[in-house]
């Protein structure tokens, strides 16, 4: 049976943000082997697993389940990864970051630096 949904609430967002967070985990040695473009160094769905897996992390924490409060930990989770993992990610997932930093409200220019920090060493 097909079930039609008109609405997303935000319990709703958060399930099936949390659920496709999982699925991407439990697939991450797939994606990597697919990896091919732009350098074919096998960690896509590594650094794509990493960056998802932050986002969820936020979201599991919060106490304010509004669709506004999901959307700002989707959008400020992925940008806290440990220096190590942001060094290795992609410039389009580092491009992915900084449009998550410059679209959300609240700005905080010390998780953004220590995002990317081990890029201005490479």
């Amino acid at each position: 049976m097909i079930v039609g949904v008109n609405t997303i609430d935000a319990p709703m967002l958060r399930r099936m943000f949390l659920t496709g967070a999982k699925n991407l985990e439990l697939k991450k040695d797939y994606i990597n082997e697919l990896n091919v473009f732009p350098v074919p160094d096998g960690d896509t769905g590594t650094n794509m697993t990493l960056t998802i897996m932050s986002a969820a992390d936020a979201v599991s924490k919060l106490t304010d389940g509004s669709m506004d409060a999901i959307a700002k930990a989707i959008s400020s989770g992925s940008l806290l990864l440990p220096s190590q993992e942001a060094a290795s990610a992609s410039p389009i997932e580092r491009s992915a970051r900084f449009v998550a930093f410059i679209s959300s409200e609240t700005q905080d220019s010390s998780i953004f630096a220590s995002s990317i920090s081990p890029l201005r060493n490479a």
